[in-house]
């Protein structure tokens, strides 16, 4: 089945899209999914605090599973980047950090304001 109304559809040439045999929605996860996707991102071998909020980043960021995934990697890069700090944990700062970058990636537009309680950390 074929939607025409999904967002970018129309940038792809008519001529081009006729070749296309199935064009598949996927819809971005819900809360449930997104804090269980949270939840179970990082492998027990990778050092991560105890205090990520994963319940407040599943409700306040509408992202999809693959967002997830390349947030959670860019955090664990910039804990593997830091061999200067012995023993450095994956921390609610390097996630948001990544947060935001993977969101202007996008080009969506991101404020402290939207990072509620934890601001302070980006």
């Amino acid at each position: 089945m074929i939607y025409y109304d999904y967002k970018f559809l129309q940038n792809i040439d008519q001529a081009f899209f006729r070749r296309i045999n199935y064009v598949v929605h996927f819809a971005l996860s819900d809360y449930n999914h997104r804090k269980q996707i949270w939840g179970k991102i990082y492998p027990k071998t990778v050092p991560v605090t105890d205090n990520i909020d994963f319940d407040f980043l599943a409700k306040n960021f509408e992202i999809s599973g693959g967002n997830i995934k390349n947030i959670a990697l860019l955090a664990a890069f910039m804990v593997a980047s830091e061999p200067e700090i012995k023993n450095q944990e994956v921390s609610m700062e390097h996630i948001l950090k990544s947060l935001e970058h993977e969101l202007k990636k996008q080009n969506k537009t991101i404020s402290k304001d939207d990072f509620g309680k934890y601001a302070y950390l980006v």
